[in-house]
């Protein structure tokens, strides 16, 4: 077997085997690097897929927080307009929700012109 790898040594234009080995290395190590990148990109394609994921998971739990609140203020808001239908009711009174309303925003303000007021003094 030496022999027959002696004689293909010797013919002309023929690779020494420490420097067919020194290619192979190369290439294997070329293609080892090749498959590091892909699996690096690969990688990175998951976390950024993941992260779509996470943001689109957010969003869709801030969605159903806000409709839940919202439910939640109308739900008080009911409650309270049916206690004032009550407390009108026993005082014999018509309720009217806007003029309520009205007459809230009308305190209110005259709430803060009073503490503008009494801060200037």
């Amino acid at each position: 077997m030496n022999d027959v790898q002696d004689e293909i040594l010797r013919k002309p234009g023929a690779f020494d085997l420490g420097v067919y080995m020194e290619i192979k290395e190369e290439e294997a190590a070329k293609e080892y690097q090749q498959y590091k990148e892909a699996q690096k990109a690969k990688i990175k394609k998951m976390q950024e897929e993941e992260e779509k994921n996470r943001q689109f998971l957010a969003d869709a739990m801030q969605v159903e927080s806000d409709r839940l609140a919202k439910e939640q203020a109308n739900r008080e808001h009911d409650r309270r307009v049916l206690a004032q239908r009550k407390a009108f009711k026993e005082a014999g009174l018509v309720y009217n929700e806007k003029t309520t309303e009205e007459q809230a925003l009308n305190d209110s303000y005259a709430n803060l012109a009073e503490s503008l007021i009494n801060s200037a003094k």
